[in-house]
C-alpha cells in the first residue's frame, strides 16, 4: 500500500547517523583540498561552524528538556555543510553567527528526526541578505596547486559565479574550474570532488540521486539554451555548471534524503522545479549565488509534491 509522509522523510536515528556519516566523509576530503588550496583558514572556519552548531544544539536540548541528540551527527553535519559554502576569506565571527542561525533552526525538530529544512541553507540565505559583501568576497588559492595555475587566476579575487553575473568570460580554464583551484568557497567549488562524492553517496544510498541529477541537468539545459552575456552555448553550460555551487547544491541540498520527496516521480519534478527556479534567480542577478534561497523554498514544496504524486499513482 502506498503511503504518504511529511518531511522530514527519514526519522530513524540509525539511518540519520549513517547518512550523516557518509556526507561527513565526503566533506572531509573536500576540507583536505581546501587546506591545500588556502592553508589553515578553512580548517578554522569549519571548526568554528561545527563547534557553534553543537553548542547551540546542546543549549536547545537543555531549554526544551530533550535527551541528547548529538549522536545523530545532524548538528555536526549542519556545521560542516555551512562551512563548505563559505568563502575562506570570511572573518572568524562569520561561521559562528552562521552556526547560531543553523543551530536555532533545528531547535523545534530536536528529538523528532531531521529538520524539514536544511539548516545550512537557511543560514546561508540569512547571511547572504545581511552580509552580501562578506559572503561573496574571495581570496586566490595557492598551496600545492599554485605551480599549475595561470597568472590571471592567481591575481583574480572574483569567483566564476561573479564573472558569470557580470556577463563576462572568466579568465579561468575549464581544468582549473573542474579541479576547484579558482577563487571560490571552501568546498562547494570543488567540482571533481563533488562528482566523486555523488558517486560514493549513490553507492551508499545516502542521496536522492533522482532529485540531484535532475536539478543539475535542468540547470545545464537552461544554461545551454539561454547563455548569459558574452558566453556561447557550450561555454555558458560549462561555466554555469562548474562554478561550484550548482553541483554542490544539487548533491547535498536538493538531493538531501531528509527533505526531498520519497517518490521517484516527485523527486524528478522536484529537481526540475528547483533547477528552473535557481537559474531564473541567477539570471535575475539579485546575488552572485541563490541556490540557498531555492533550497529553503523547495523544503516547503517537497511534502505537498510527494503527497500529490503518491495519490496520483495510487489512483
Amino acid at each position: 500500500m502506498l503511503e504518504t509522509a511529511k518531511s522530514p522523510f527519514i526519522k530513524t536515528r540509525e539511518k540519520i547517523w549513517g547518512i550523516s556519516s557518509d556526507i561527513l566523509i565526503v566533506c572531509g576530503f573536500m576540507l583536505i583540498q581546501a587546506v591545500a588550496n588556502y592553508g589553515v583558514r578553512p580548517l578554522i572556519i569549519t571548526a568554528l561552524s561545527v563547534i557553534t552548531c553543537v553548542l547551540v544544539e546542546i543549549a536547545g536540548n537543555a531549554i526544551f528538556k530533550n535527551s541528547n541528540t548529538l549522536g545523530d551527527l545532524m548538528g555536526i553535519k549542519s556545521g560542516v555543510l555551512l562551512a563548505m559554502i563559505l568563502s575562506p576569506a570570511v572573518p572568524f565571527w562569520f561561521p559562528i553567527l552562521g552556526g547560531v542561525i543553523a543551530g536555532i533552526i533545528r531547535w523545534p525538530f530536536l528529538n523528532k528526526g531531521a529538520s524539514p529544512f536544511i539548516p545550512a541553507a537557511v543560514s546561508a540565505s540569512v547571511l547572504t541578505v545581511a552580509f552580501p559583501n562578506i559572503m561573496f568576497s574571495y581570496i586566490s588559492p595557492g598551496g600545492i596547486f599554485s605551480p599549475i595555475m595561470l597568472d590571471s587566476t592567481q591575481n583574480a579575487v572574483k569567483s566564476t559565479a561573479g564573472w558569470l553575473m557580470d556577463g563576462r568570460v572568466t579568465p579561468f580554464t575549464y581544468l582549473e574550474e573542474f579541479l576547484g583551484i579558482v577563487p571560490g568557497t571552501i568546498g562547494s567549488s570543488l567540482i571533481a570532488l563533488c562528482i566523486c562524492g555523488l558517486l560514493y553517496l549513490i553507492l551508499r544510498k545516502a542521496v536522492n540521486w533522482v532529485a540531484a541529477v535532475s536539478f543539475i541537468l535542468e540547470c545545464l539545459l537552461i544554461a545551454t539554451a539561454f547563455p548569459r552575456g558574452d558566453y556561447g552555448m557550450t561555454m555558458s553550460a560549462l561555466n554555469e555548471i562548474m562554478d561550484g555551487s550548482l553541483v554542490f547544491c544539487g548533491i547535498f541540498f536538493i538531493g538531501d534524503k531528509y527533505t526531498s520527496p520519497k517518490h521517484w516521480g516527485a523527486s524528478l519534478i522536484y529537481g526540475l522545479i528547483a533547477g528552473t527556479a535557481c537559474m531564473f534567480l541567477r539570471y535575475a542577478g539579485f546575488y552572485e549565488e541563490v541556490c540557498w534561497f531555492v533550497v529553503v523554498i523547495m523544503g516547503l514544496i517537497a511534502p505537498l509534491l510527494d503527497q500529490f504524486i503518491w495519490r496520483l499513482f495510487k489512483n
